[in-house]
């Protein structure tokens, strides 16, 4: 699976870039503008700078890379899952705790960064940097019982409610094939977007996972080895462009969002197509995504607090352009942090998850040597 497990991280490298640039754009926006940039069709945006903004947002629509990472996770997972050794207790349990490795210690050590430069930025600085951040903040969103500082590690805590249902569709998987996830995939299907039995974000990202597991699937193969190789990117454009032609919190756009995204990681896959996505920058995004995935959310905090006072309130007349140099200070800043992270924080922690779980495997820091670390957000 080489090429294919290239051409999924170049993919995960894109999602997270595209995570950045949105949330430098947002992070300068009026609130009362986001109907029109986040909600109502494109093709109702009146103004022209409006609708600038809304097709940058479109381009690098986080909320579409959200949907990709959970995609990807769940194809992943369940490769592993299904490959792994016979599924029982001790394998469910080990595998829970090499997830639950691979998470949490890049987690704590940028929630305790974004925890002291936040508090002592303030005590320097406190007109600059008038925000504070409890303690009891910090403990929460580090144990994800709640999101109350890192607004973005909402799709970790995704990730680690997946953890049993990821376990459940395996077997079921190893029971009766491809076909016994329908009943699970249904009941998903039933409850997406709903907050009666679960939280909105996890009814969705459980759909999404699912679908990520049904992409890897013999069936899936089948299907799309005969459509042409640029059916991937097909479909991806589609998933960024058609849901903007409607109400984005129509139900029925985000469905089909939601399989458009699948449709293109079976894709990928499966081998049909992505050659782009294997090239050296896109695979150096993709192994430090995780690490850009959180710490960026650090640096721009404190970024935004800066471009607030320095251009004194016309930010917020202009965010399209001081959110795209937002992004591009963000990223010079981040990425070098993301690959620090990625080689000291991420592969020990992965290391670690497999050494407790009794996979004894050795540990090698140089970068040709290293073993990818599974797609994550």
């Amino acid at each position: 699976m080489g090429s294919r497990s290239k051409s999924l991280d170049g993919l995960r490298g894109i999602a997270a870039l595209a995570v950045v640039v949105y949330h430098s754009v947002l992070g300068l926006t009026p609130v009362t503008d986001f109907n029109e940039l986040l909600v109502q069709p494109v093709h109702l945006v009146q103004s022209g700078y409006a609708l600038a903004t809304r097709l940058v947002l479109i381009a690098f629509n986080g909320k579409l890379a959200v949907v990709y990472f959970f995609v990807l996770s769940g194809a992943v997972l369940m490769k592993s899952l299904v490959d792994g050794p016979p599924l029982k207790a001790s394998t469910a349990a080990k595998f829970a705790v090499r997830r639950v490795a691979r998470l949490y210690p890049t987690l704590i050590v940028c929630l305790l960064v974004f925890y002291l430069s936040i508090n002592g930025l303030h005590v320097i600085e406190p007109k600059i940097f008038a925000q504070q951040i409890p303690f009891s903040s910090l403990v929460e969103n580090s144990l994800l019982t709640k999101i109350s500082m890192h607004g973005a590690t909402w799709t970790l805590q995704v990730e680690v409610l997946m953890i049993p249902v990821m376990l459940l569709a395996a077997l079921l998987w190893r029971i009766g094939g491809l076909i016994a996830l329908v009943p699970l995939v249904a009941f998903a299907f039933s409850i997406y977007g709903s907050s009666a039995y679960f939280a909105a974000e996890i009814s969705s990202g459980a759909l999404a996972f699912l679908l990520g597991a049904v992409a890897i699937g013999e069936h899936a193969g089948r299907v799309v080895h005969r459509l042409p190789a640029a059916a991937w990117a097909v479909f991806a454009g589609a998933a960024v462009t058609l849901p903007h032609f409607f109400m984005t919190t129509n139900a029925w756009a985000q469905l089909a969002t939601l399989l458009l995204c699948a449709a293109s990681v079976a894709c990928l896959y499966h081998g049909r197509g992505g050659v782009c996505l294997t090239s050296p920058s896109m695979q150096a995004l993709g192994r430090i995504s995780y690490s850009l995935y959180l710490f960026n959310v650090v640096l721009m905090n404190i970024f935004i607090a800066a471009i607030v006072y320095v251009t004194a309130g016309a930010s917020a007349k202009h965010p399209l352009e001081y959110g795209m140099l937002l992004a591009c200070i963000t990223l010079i800043a981040a990425i070098p942090v993301a690959i620090w992270s990625e080689r000291l924080l991420e592969r020990p922690s992965i290391e670690f998850g497999r050494w407790i779980s009794g996979q004894r495997l050795a540990f090698r820091i140089r970068p040709t040597d290293r073993q990818l670390p599974p797609l994550q957000t």
